[in-house]
């Protein structure tokens, strides 16, 4: 059960650093579409960054890939 609520919380803090950049560029006169915000992945389950690009973010990195990621 804490799995879908710690799911949640990824795609809730997603939308908030996604926010915080939208301010932090308006801020410096720049576009927010000119930042590139990077998940790291790392040690999450699939089920977690699928939730992520469900919500519809597409820019992943990791050091390592260890499985297949659509």
């Amino acid at each position: 059960m804490a799995a879908p609520a710690l799911e949640g919380a990824a795609v809730t803090a997603l939308r908030a650093v996604l926010h915080r950049v939208r301010l932090a560029a308006e801020r410096s006169g720049r576009r927010a579409d000119d930042v590139r915000v990077v998940a790291v992945s790392k040690t999450k389950p699939v089920s977690l960054i699928d939730q992520v690009y469900d919500a519809g973010h597409r820019c992943f990195g990791e050091k390592l890939c260890s499985g297949n990621y659509r």
